[in-house]
């Protein structure tokens, strides 16, 4: 019997199938018992290469066989045939959105990160879906780490995945971290959370040091002590986790529910206790996701709580920078900035921006992450790059103005200069190579203390002030500016008025 005839020519007129129903069909062609079947089959595609053996299964442990050229036929039985399944919903969203951040993928697949007793970790669904050649993993092990589908797919499905979309998805999300930790503050100081033990996980930090619940990943969470909410014992209240999954900036679909369902049935399960879901969204839902949302018992909170019907022109001004109206800016700032911390900080980067977009500059990149040769990872707000001229200025923003910042007695001391200037010039420096001219510019609207002015202004004098000389642009002439020296510098042309009348009214 030519079983590579048979297969193939079944395969092609069939497309993918599972080898439940390739066993079905032999057993009718060769008029054999099953178990001969089976074995029959196993030592065949043990050495055969032209019918493919799918790594990816779905229930029972099932593999499908499909040949070479089907493998977009088996990626579109995926989705189609799995879509309540963790595969399935991961390859559906990827359709839509045309690539996945680790943190996004982890929500939709709501499975543990790891290895995880009686449960299929994430990390196998991906090597399984890589073998296949369906996606392919991006900058893996890195916080920037992301999957799209694979060239044999790409073409397909019409998606490119390009700098500007990862950066301005990347921003979104960053932006979607700023609610979470405003929500955050207000609970606690409703007293429904405990101040002490919430956690809130970032896209800017690596997998491996992100925190987990029941080993799956969520935004954030913390602990209640509220009566009603927390388990009555005989000495004192048992808390209880209120876990939170966040998404603003796209629709919330059945996919998302699913997996945030999956993952709660795995916490609950692992810490035998009660949990409490909290899913916070941008744009309304829709009826039936809404229904099934609250028949699984999550809270639903609108971010309009924060912006408002401004929430959606915030969305668009972050999507779009370089082209965003600065009357809306000034729109949402005028309502919303007093509200938040957070928002204001974060705001506050993107006006930065959009100032220096509105200068000239023509690579703008916000919230960037740079690792030192020694392993220390450094945020930067904001970047300016110039590749012909090998030059990077590196942005170190502070909206609030309750406080000067001091030098710092170490080079990690939180919001310190030294910090700045040494570790994370450092870590710049590291990454982008000895090529590139690194110049760092600290702004604080509440100034600095006398002894971080005055190194500054001998670091300035010995590795920067030559350099800025030669450089061909107005802002900025030196590597630190308070308020006052911000203002004067931003409004010396007369072109940046809605800058100097923002920061006067809200900072």
């Amino acid at each position: 019997m030519n079983l590579e005839k048979i297969l193939t020519s079944y395969l092609l007129e069939k497309g993918p199938l599972s080898s439940h129903k390739i066993i079905q069909m032999l057993e009718t062609k060769l008029n054999k018992q099953p178990d001969y079947v089976r074995v029959s089959l196993h030592r065949f595609l043990k050495s055969n290469k032209k019918i493919h053996v799918s790594h990816v299964t779905i229930k029972h442990n099932e593999h499908f066989l499909y040949v070479d050229e089907q493998t977009v036929n088996f990626a579109k039985l995926l989705i189609k045939k799995s879509a309540c399944l963790p595969v399935g919903r991961l390859l559906k969203e990827l359709s839509t959105s045309g690539f996945l951040f680790s943190t996004e993928l982890l929500k939709i697949l709501g499975h543990p990160l790891g290895p995880s007793k009686g449960h299929k970790s994430a990390k196998s669904y991906l090597l399984e879906l890589e073998k296949d050649q369906i996606i392919e993993v991006k900058n893996a092990n890195r916080p920037n780490e992301y999957i799209c589908f694979s060239k044999k797919l790409n073409g397909y499905f019409g998606i490119n995945v390009d700098a500007e979309k990862l950066e301005t998805r990347r921003q979104l999300l960053t932006f979607q971290e700023v609610i979470i930790s405003d929500f955050l503050e207000r609970w606690k100081k409703m007293n429904i959370l405990a101040w002490n033990f919430n956690k809130q996980n970032h896209i800017s930090q690596e997998l491996e040091k992100t925190f987990k619940i029941g080993d799956c990943y969520v935004d954030a969470f913390g602990i209640c002590y509220v009566s009603g909410i927390a388990k009555e014992t005989t000495t004192k209240k048992k808390p209880s986790y209120i876990v939170i999954n966040s998404l603003i900036y796209r629709n919330i679909t059945q996919l998302d529910i699913d997996g945030f369902e999956n993952a709660l049935k795995i916490i609950k399960y692992k810490h035998k206790g009660n949990v409490i879901p909290v899913l916070i969204y941008g744009n309304p839902l829709p009826k039936d996701v809404f229904i099934d949302a609250k028949k699984s018992g999550m809270i639903l909170i609108s971010a309009t709580i924060l912006f408002g019907n401004q929430l959606r022109t915030m969305l668009s001004i972050i999507k779009n920078i370089k082209n965003s109206n600065i009357g809306d800016l000034n729109r949402v700032l005028d309502k919303f900035v007093r509200d938040s911390n957070n928002i204001k900080a974060y705001l506050f980067n993107v006006a930065i921006a959009m100032l220096l977009t509105e200068m000239g500059y023509k690579d703008v990149r916000m919230n960037r992450i740079y690792q030192s040769n020694a392993g220390k990872k450094r945020e930067c707000d904001i970047v300016i790059k110039d590749e012909l001229k090998h030059y990077l200025i590196v942005f170190e923003l502070k909206a609030y103005t309750t406080s000067r910042i001091k030098l710092g007695a170490t080079e990690d001391e939180k919001n310190s200069v030294k910090k700045f200037f040494l570790s994370t010039t450092k870590a710049v420096s590291d990454c982008e190579g000895k090529q590139m001219s690194i110049v760092p510019v600290f702004i604080s609207m509440s100034g600095f203390e006398d002894d971080a002015i005055e190194y500054m202004d001998k670091f300035e004098s010995k590795k920067a002030s030559k350099f800025m000389e030669g450089l061909n642009i107005t802002f900025p002439r030196k590597i630190h500016y308070d308020k006052n020296e911000l203002l004067k510098a931003a409004a010396s042309s007369g072109k940046h008025k809605w800058f100097k009348k923002m920061i006067n009214q809200f900072f």
